[in-house]
């Protein structure tokens, strides 16, 4: 008699798989809670706002000028800590705009699950309080493999020294143990602006030490890429168009194609005509002052066909031989897994 499968063991790994997803879904340990406070005022330095007075000498500006992030290492009291610098080809005024959207940091931050911004508070600034503006209060969780940490964040904003630093707000709880960091940023020339970000925190031992060597060294890269990546699509986005309406009054025998070459998209053709008509190259579109937009050629189309309808077709040669060949070849490869098919 055949030996019956061990669906038992089958039942036990089931049970296993589950059990762990639901256990990861609950970030491991129930630890973080909005409405308990943290287990300490902090243990870990917080960062003073203002210029990191960093040195870069030629090889940092030349990694810079590269587009690439430059490490490097500040001194905070005793100790030290990662820097990274990035250059970005944006205003400061965009770069904040994105650094202080946190409702949408899950949709910008790799790793960031979910964020939301629990509360805002306004100061005046004064030469006590380092010219603080505005508190900003941010729940945000963050996966890293299996593991998801919740925490919450104290961010002191700083406008006039060009800086962000924040802490844990202690009087939640957080699954990390600490956490502090800093932002600033500094303007260039017009449209230009180099990034300074640096964080440090401490985990608590259920935390695998990968996660923490992501969560301290990765995430230094992480933070200046999304800044930089986010902050010159919204500059791309907002510069001006140029405006050809004057060129094209200039000159009235060109004002048709002139308009349509910069404002309408390349006409899209339907998939049976692109396999039956021939399609101009590239160069023929960029370069022709000819070229018309869809809703021209929609109604010259018409045109056309009231005019040639007792026209001949086309000859067989100007229909694009390059693409009978292919349908060709798609057609016998179809025939050929039909014959292997039915021969099986």
């Amino acid at each position: 008699k055949a030996q019956q499968p061990p669906y038992n063991n089958y039942k036990i790994l089931i049970f296993l798989v589950f059990y762990l997803q639901s256990f990861n879904n609950n970030n491991m340990v129930m630890g973080a809670s909005f409405h308990e406070p943290h287990k300490h005022q902090g243990k870990v330095e917080p960062f003073p706002p203002g210029d990191p007075n960093v040195p870069l000498d030629d090889a940092a500006l030349k990694i810079l000028k590269e587009g690439k992030p430059y490490k490097t290492q500040i001194r905070t009291g005793v100790s030290g800590r990662g820097l990274c610098v990035q250059d970005v080809d944006a205003s400061a005024d965009v770069i904040w705009g994105r650094i202080l959207d946190y409702n949408h940091y899950s949709k910008m931050v790799p790793s960031t699950l979910d964020s939301e911004l629990y509360a805002e508070e306004t100061h005046k600034p004064t030469k006590q309080n380092q010219f603080l503006e505005k508190s900003i209060y941010a729940r945000l969780k963050i996966g890293v493999s299996f593991v998801k940490l919740e925490f919450y964040c104290k961010h002191s904003y700083h406008p006039s020294l060009n800086s962000l630093t924040w802490t844990l707000d202690y009087t939640k709880k957080s699954d990390l143990d600490d956490s502090v960091g800093y932002w600033y940023v500094l303007p260039l020339d017009e449209g230009h602006s180099r990034v300074f970000y640096s964080v440090s925190m401490s985990v608590f031992d259920w935390v695998p030490s990968f996660v923490v060597d992501i969560l301290s060294t990765k995430a230094l890269t992480d933070a200046t890429g999304w800044v930089k990546k986010y902050s010159e699509l919204e500059m791309l986005n907002h510069k001006p168009i140029t405006n050809t309406a004057s060129a094209s009054a200039s000159s009235p025998n060109k004002k048709k194609s002139a308009s349509s070459s910069s404002t309408s998209p390349p006409c899209k053709k339907h998939a049976w005509q692109f396999w039956l008509k021939p399609c101009p190259s590239k160069e023929t579109l960029l370069l022709s002052d000819n070229s018309t937009t869809c809703e021209e050629e929609e109604e010259g189309a018409t045109t056309t066909t009231k005019a040639s309808s007792t026209s001949k077709p086309l000859p067989l040669s100007t229909l694009g031989w390059e693409r009978y060949g292919l349908v060709g070849l798609i057609l016998l490869l179809a025939l050929y897994n039909l014959y292997l098919f039915f021969s099986q």
